[in-house]
């Protein structure tokens, strides 16, 4: 279990730093599970998922995410006390609203769900 928490981890560290690269450079790699597979997670693990995320997200600027991007400034804000059975409502509504989405990566459509929860100003 633990050594799934860090693969996830690692794989969203990745995927969290990638407004720091220049537009135009921007290459999008694939997750780890889809959104369908989130919905199909036992709640722990559900629970683990939406925790890499993130601690992902926190530690982007380590891996030159930019200080001040707003759409991560806009999302760190809005989630910061709230807990994470909160954030993994957000994140399961979003999904099973849009079952369209459910072939695609489970990383895209959980910052879809927090952006959308926690839009920029």
């Amino acid at each position: 279990m633990i050594q799934v928490r860090i693969t996830i981890l690692a794989m969203l560290l990745l995927a969290s730093a990638i407004d720091a690269i220049p537009q135009g450079q921007v290459k999008l790699h694939r997750g780890t599970i889809t959104a369908k597979e989130y919905l199909d997670m036992a709640p722990g693990a559900q629970k683990s998922y939406v925790i890499g995320l993130m601690d992902g997200l926190f530690l982007a600027p380590m891996f030159g995410a930019p200080a001040d991007n707003k759409w991560r400034i806009a999302i760190q804000a809005c989630v910061e006390g709230r807990s994470v059975s909160q954030l993994m409502s957000i994140i399961g509504k979003y999904i099973k609203d849009n079952p369209q989405y459910w072939q695609t990566d489970a990383h895209f459509q959980a910052y879809n769900a927090l952006s959308r929860a926690c839009p920029a100003k």
